[in-house]
């Protein structure tokens, strides 16, 4: 019996997710651009979210199989912009490691030659790549058209996302010491909303 959540646009919506989670997975089985790196400090983290990530995104999608909560004519809208706030964070996330340039690891490792970088998403936010990830979250919790479903995936991939900027946080503290201290004291790390007596530039 053919599936009726299968709409066209679904079918998009899946293969867009299905792209982005590959394209993640494949980046982070990649060398880092960096060698070792002084201070390198991963801590798990690189794995935590790595699995975290791929088993939230799988498990919701099984979930929401059983769990719409609107009909299949109805989801076309939030296919759409399930698409499109996953095309948005991989865009974030993409802009930002071009950013970092050789800055960029895929385990967290620090350099003490390495500068800290408050340029492009960077001089807004001092996670834009995290960021980047979060929307991608968002766009597919919100594509599955299930409460459950997205409830499920927040659960399984932010604490562990939390818990990799805390440790790459620790990491930048003490290599670059006040420079990153000073970065940190005057850019938010995750929203780029102005702090109180801190505007935005």
């Amino acid at each position: 019996m053919p599936n009726p959540w299968m709409t066209p646009t679904h079918r998009a919506f899946i293969a867009v997710s299905l792209l982005w989670l590959v394209y993640e997975l494949a980046f982070g089985l990649l060398p880092s651009r960096r060698g070792a790196g002084e201070g390198r400090a991963d801590a798990g983290s690189w794995w935590w979210l790595t699995l975290s990530v791929t088993s939230g995104v799988l498990l919701s999608g099984a979930v929401a199989r059983h769990t719409h909560v609107l009909a299949p004519s109805a989801a076309v809208a939030t296919d759409l912009m399930g698409i499109a706030l996953v095309a948005a964070g991989f865009a974030l996330r993409a802009r930002a490691m071009s950013e970092l340039g050789r800055s960029f690891t895929t385990r967290v490792a620090v350099d003490r030659d390495q500068r800290v970088v408050d340029t492009g998403p960077y001089s807004r936010v001092r996670h834009p790549a995290y960021l980047g990830d979060l929307v991608a979250f968002a766009g597919i919790g919100l594509g599955q058209a299930s409460a459950v479903s997205a409830a499920l995936l927040w659960l399984l991939c932010v604490p562990p996302l939390l818990y990799r900027i805390r440790v790459e946080e620790a990491a930048l503290g003490a290599v670059l010491g006040e420079s990153w201290r000073a970065y940190a004291a005057r850019t938010p790390a995750l929203l780029p909303f102005p702090r109180p007596g801190r505007p935005l530039p």
